[in-house]
This record gives C-alpha cells, structure tokens and sequence, in this order.
C-alpha cells in the first residue's frame, strides 16, 4: 500500500474519532445499544437494491452501444468497481469498470461509459446539493458555493464534450492517447444521438438517490429519530455524498461523516445519533465491500 493512502487512512480515521470524541463516546455507545434491528434487514435490502440500480444505469449505456452484457455479468463487473471504490480515495476505484469489462468493450468504449455514467452521478447530486445549499446556508453564500460546483462541472463537461477540450486531454494524456481510442467518438455518441439513454440514466439515478435517502432515513428510525424532513434526508445525503468524492481521505471517511454532523446539526438532529446512523451505514458499505473481494476472488 501506498503511503500517500496509509495517510488517508489514518486521516480519515482520526477525524472519524474526533467525531466520536465531540459528540461523546458514552453517548454514542449509549445510542448505538438503542438500535432496533428488526430494521436491519429493509436496510439491508434497500441498500443492495441501490447497487443493482447502478449496474443496471451501466447496462443502459452499454445497451446503447448495441453492446449486450448479461444483468448478471454486468453486476459482477459493477459490485467489484464498487468495492474498489471504497477503498480508494476520491471513488476513483469504480474506474476499475474499465479493466473489468475490457472482454467486452474497447478501453476508450469503457472510458466514456465509465465517465458518462459518473458525469451524470455528479450532476444529479449537485441539482440535490444546490437545494439543500439553500436550505441550510445564506442565499449568497449558497450562490457561490453553487456557482464553484457549476464551473467544476462545466469545465470538465467542456473537457470532454468539445474538440478544444479533448485536444487538452489529448495532449495531458501524451504517449496513452492510442490506449483510449475510440473514446471522444463513443462520448459523444452516446450524449447526443443515443440522449434516450443518457436521459433515462439520470432519471434512474434520481430515483436511486430517493433509494439511498430511505436508507438514511432508516438508519435514524433504528435509533428512534423520526422528526426528519424527506427533503432535509435526500439533500444532506446528496451534499455528504459528494463531499466523500473529493479525495482527502479513503473514500471520504472522516470528511462525509463530519459533514453530516454539521448539516443534520442545523435540522435538530443529535451529534450521538448521526454519528450512530452513519457507523451503520459505513459498517454497511465496508463489509458489503469486503463480502464482495471474498467471493470475487479473480
């Protein structure tokens, strides 16, 4: 392993701890030997049905491409890129699709899936973020955070969409470029002439976001918290989850989980339970993510 993410870890897990310490370790004990876990098993069930949701967005593109991979293969493919994802900062692991799928799509076809599919992650949870930005914060402070997220998301849509950009990316790339081709052509048919696609995508990914905003919801009901507005759920969880993307710590460990805190603080909600309902959720996601290498052993 690699020390820049020995750091991360330890980074993340420290920060993970302070939360522990702010909020009370006593306290948190306490609220964790509350957990009703008759819930368990929705939570469970909710949160599989998340993942198979983003297998089968990947499906949507590659079924675009006239490309046919199974529901089962492309799950495979899925639930690995995923678990890689966790641990390695930023959800750069999820580009392991790339490499996984490579028997049946070209480097630069899995590239442009791969990136189309994040682009439009990232645009969906921004459109959430931004509504929770103005819930929670002054509407001018909320404006400059949104106007920073719009210039990220365009710069890189501007990157990969115009010929400018991709003569850019071209030239960053250098002597790779060969390894990619394919991928500016397989982009751009996909954005514009398969938009059928690209456009259910987006709407699935809504959904899947509604998906994981139960589950949060959940995760609180286990510890007795209620009082929580649905729309207050999806756009913290939306906020957090792009937060967890930028690469400071191992899959945003630490940093998500503060966020949280913070934004969950504004709405009533006791540092002790937050902290209780995302142990769940990370517990949930690691050793989904550890069941995965076990029996994906290849």
């Amino acid at each position: 392993m690699k020390l820049l993410s020995i750091i991360k870890i330890i980074l993340g897990t420290a920060i993970l701890l302070l939360l522990l310490y702010k909020a009370g370790v006593k306290e948190v004990a306490a609220t964790i030997t509350t957990m009703n876990i008759l819930l368990l098993p929705a939570i469970i069930i909710l949160f599989v049905a998340g993942l198979y949701i983003g297998a089968y967005n990947l499906k949507l593109l590659t079924d675009a491409l006239k490309i046919r991979i199974g529901m089962k293969e492309m799950w495979n493919y899925y639930l690995t890129s995923w678990a890689f994802g966790m641990v390695v900062p930023g959800k750069i692991g999820e580009f392991s699709f790339v490499y996984l799928a490579k028997k049946r799509l070209t480097t630069g076809q899995a590239t442009a899936v791969a990136i189309l599919d994040k682009l439009i992650t990232v645009i969906t949870l921004c459109a959430l973020a931004f509504i929770g930005l103005l819930m929670f914060f002054p509407f001018g402070q909320a404006l400059k955070l949104m106007a920073l997220a719009t210039i990220a998301v365009a710069t890189g849509l501007l990157l990969l969409l115009t010929p400018a950009g991709r003569r850019i990316v071209r030239k960053l790339l250098g002597k790779y470029t060969e390894m990619f081709a394919g991928f500016s052509k397989t982009l751009t048919y996909l954005a514009f002439e398969e938009k059928k696609a690209a456009a259910l995508n987006l709407i699935i990914t809504f959904l899947k976001w509604g998906l994981t905003a139960i589950v949060t919801y959940l995760a609180f009901a286990s510890f007795g918290i209620t009082a929580i507005s649905p729309l207050a759920i999806i756009t913290i969880s939306a906020t957090t989850m792009l937060i967890s993307l930028i690469p400071i710590t191992m899959s945003g460990l630490g940093i998500k989980e503060g966020a949280a805190v913070y934004l969950y603080g504004l709405v009533g909600v006791p540092a002790a339970a937050t902290i209780s309902a995302h142990i769940v959720l990370l517990l949930l996601n690691y050793l989904g993510a550890a069941a995965v290498f076990f029996f994906v052993k290849k």
